[in-house]
């Protein structure tokens, strides 16, 4: 079986399955706090893929997270995978996202706001935003203005994180672990999956998550080609049943009008008294179909 086909971890829903599930969700946040020197770990409490940060009302959109879970300590942490470059329009939405789930923490205003949570989010990315972010790991906190001050030690905390600066990584002990993560998304075919998750369960079992997804996706994909090629065969097939008749159609007619001139013919010729002999011999028209115009 060819394991060098292109794959691409960072499409929206193949990333959303291999990271809603608990055990590598958990390894990938806990390995993204060991960097970041977070004590607090996150045990996959309410890990949810494609989970709603607002209810569906008539007149309000729904947001919807690409992965949220909770931290041991009740801190939510919203995961957001941007494809291609991160612009304005994806900062304005990810800013969305979290200041949603900020306030929803108090749906019907009987938690104190005391104990709302912090919000962080961890948005994987490609450009430099701004002419910001020019690490792999960028933290961005809410200020107030015009102090530029910190609002109580980032309530809601976002950081970018740049995949297309992976291969420039100096390794260490300390981040080993979550940079591994980081090649492993960033990578372009299975033997490039297997060589970074070699004797690594986790990652092992993620991998066969991707070649059953591109295992479906291509049975799928030949499916439609084939209803594809039905469709259009039997569709060309009718056109060509149509210009066929058309054809047909045409010819026969023109063949009515031939033989309807020479029944004209005849007639006038049957008038001027001619031999019906010599009539047969000039619109070559059978004796008995002569003698039937004849009254």
């Amino acid at each position: 079986m060819n394991t060098n086909y292109k794959i691409d971890l960072k499409e929206d829903l193949l990333f959303k399955k291999i990271f809603s599930n608990q055990l590598v969700l958990e390894d990938l946040v806990n390995s993204f706090l060991d960097v970041k020197g977070i004590k607090e770990r996150l045990y996959a409490v309410k890990c949810d893929a494609e989970a709603s940060i607002l209810p569906n009302t008539k007149d309000i959109k729904v947001y919807a997270g690409d992965v949220i879970a909770t931290l041991s300590n009740g801190d939510i942490v919203c995961i957001e995978m941007f494809k291609n470059n991160f612009g304005m329009h994806e900062h304005k939405k990810t800013m969305c996202y979290l200041t949603r789930l900020y306030s929803n923490q108090m749906p019907s205003g009987k938690i104190k706001y005391e104990n709302i949570h912090k919000i962080i989010g961890i948005v994987f990315m490609q450009g430099n935003f701004k002419n910001l972010n020019k690490n792999v790991i960028n933290e961005y906190h809410y200020v107030k203005t015009p102090e530029i001050k910190v609002i109580k030690d980032g309530d809601i905390s976002c950081y970018l994180i740049r995949l297309d600066l992976t291969k420039e990584i100096a390794y260490t002990l300390t981040n080993k672990r979550f940079y591994k993560w980081l090649r492993f998304i960033n990578a372009t075919s299975i033997n490039e999956l297997e060589e970074i998750g070699k004797d690594d369960e986790i990652m092992e079992n993620s991998i066969r998550v991707v070649q059953e997804w591109y295992k479906e996706t291509s049975k799928t994909a030949l499916q439609d080609a084939l209803a594809e090629e039905r469709y259009y065969g039997e569709r060309d097939g009718e056109k060509r049943g149509k210009k066929r008749g058309l054809m047909l159609g045409e010819k026969r007619g023109i063949k009515r009008g031939v033989k309807q001139t020479r029944l004209e013919t005849a007639k006038e010729m049957l008038k001027d008294n001619i031999a019906i002999d010599t009539i047969i011999k000039y619109t070559k028209l059978s004796k008995q179909e002569i003698l039937s115009l004849v009254k």
